[in-house]
């Protein structure tokens, strides 16, 4: 959110898709951070420390994901993974006023001890302590800018997420969303994503379209997702849903 309320979408982008939240707390979300987790180069599938390395041609890289305390695939319970865990979750690390010169601290999500293992069962999910302690930091700032601007993460492992998209596309993937503008160069861009992903997932129907509208002030009490088409009452539906 901006400075003045209006809602923008993460890293700058015009377009995106909106993943089922109840999965996301419940099963899929491994971790989240309350600025950018820089989570491509840690241990844990971005959960855990940050790996020594990015050569792929290296054994100590976040791909290859073997934690050097056991030799072995990271899970929770390794060194590597749970220093880096807010300090109210039992890690090392507190959680940071701003994001410049400050070590980021994961809240444990559902997947953050899965390593496909065949009797996992989902952990106890913090997402939305990472929630609370985001809008509590708001009003700080640094050099990058003010807290309010910057965007936060939130980690899905896809080993569990592509399994729901298989079974039930329009469940694990409710929506598209794109920056409603003057420019239908978005709405386009939204709609031909929403179109491949029907066409490969075999959907009869089409996945809703809604646009987020950037003019909207946030901060008054009004949700900024619009329908700028009646096509079904699905996307009245998705809309009550994101606003809730």
């Amino acid at each position: 959110v901006s400075q003045d309320g209006h809602p923008v979408l993460g890293l700058g982008r015009k377009v995106g898709i909106v993943f089922n939240q109840s999965m996301t707390e419940e099963l899929f979300g491994k971790c989240s951070y309350i600025w950018d987790g820089t989570s491509s180069r840690r241990y844990n599938n971005g959960c855990g420390t940050g790996a020594p390395s990015d050569d792929c041609n290296s054994g100590d890289t976040a791909y290859k994901n073997i934690c050097p305390s056991t030799g072995q695939t990271c899970t929770a319970a390794d060194r590597e993974v749970k220093e880096v865990f807010c300090t109210q979750f039992g890690g090392d690390t507190p959680i940071p006023p701003t994001h410049e010169n400050n070590p980021e601290c994961a809240f444990p999500g559902a997947a953050i001890d899965f390593h496909e293992q065949s009797d996992w069962t989902p952990s106890s999910t913090h997402l939305r302590d990472m929630v609370k302690a985001r809008v509590a930091r708001n009003d700080g700032h640094d050099s990058e800018g003010p807290n309010i601007e910057k965007w936060n993460e939130v980690v899905i492992d896809e080993r569990l997420l592509l399994p729901k998209i298989w079974y039930d596309p329009a469940v694990a993937i409710p929506a598209f969303v794109y920056v409603k503008s003057d420019d239908p160069q978005f709405r386009r861009a939204a709609e031909a994503m929403r179109d491949e992903f029907c066409s490969v997932n075999l959907l009869d129907s089409k996945i809703p379209v809604i646009a987020m509208d950037s003019t909207i002030d946030v901060t008054q009490g009004v949700g900024p997702f619009v329908v700028e088409q009646e096509e079904d009452k699905d996307k009245e539906k998705v809309i009550s849903e994101l606003v809730v």
